[in-house]
């Protein structure tokens, strides 16, 4: 439970940023990836985690339990049996490492595509326009237009990079 109140604190804001109507789906990725970045950076120190484990047994302690980790076998196949040397060691690797990169991985999965889309986005603005290619929107374009016509659509894109370069940056 302390894990994930660490790790979900994280990712509060830009939950409440990704169920507004006007959501701006560009910032939403880069604070994703700003997310996992702390995350990562999370996994491999060692202080967030003593604070998170001093906050599980302050909550065992208060139920009058104490934090014992399970035996250990020559052979274990359905759980983790690893070499430790106090319980905190033993809780790091088995259960804050695996449910960190499980995080990571939701988070990656989820909004990968999303980027893509946001990149190739990028290339229908004037600026970008006139030195991409259609193939450089072409993912954008099965993304948002499944039912379109895609000839016509590739049609204006190429009117946009013609009209672009005559254009006074003014207009």
């Amino acid at each position: 439970m302390c894990v994930l109140t660490s790790l979900f604190s994280l990712t509060l804001q830009s939950s409440k940023n990704l169920q507004k109507v006007d959501c701006d789906l560009a910032e939403a990725n880069s604070n994703v990836q700003h997310i996992v970045d702390i995350a990562k950076q999370r996994r491999s120190g060692d202080d967030d985690f003593s604070e998170i484990f001093a906050c599980a047994e302050n909550m065992m302690h208060s139920v009058d339990c104490n934090i014992t980790v399970p035996r250990i076998t020559k052979r274990a196949k359905n759980r983790p049996n690893m070499e430790f040397n106090n319980p905190e060691e033993y809780f790091r690797r088995s259960v804050y490492v695996p449910v960190i990169d499980d995080f990571i991985q939701q988070l990656d999965d989820r909004f990968e595509n999303h980027w893509s889309v946001i990149s190739s986005l990028h290339r229908i603005l004037p600026a970008h326009c006139v030195s991409a290619h259609y193939c450089d929107i072409e993912e954008c374009v099965q993304f948002y237009c499944q039912d379109g016509d895609i000839d016509s659509i590739e049609a204006e894109f190429n009117i946009w990079q013609t009209k672009w370069p005559k254009t006074p940056l003014s207009e």
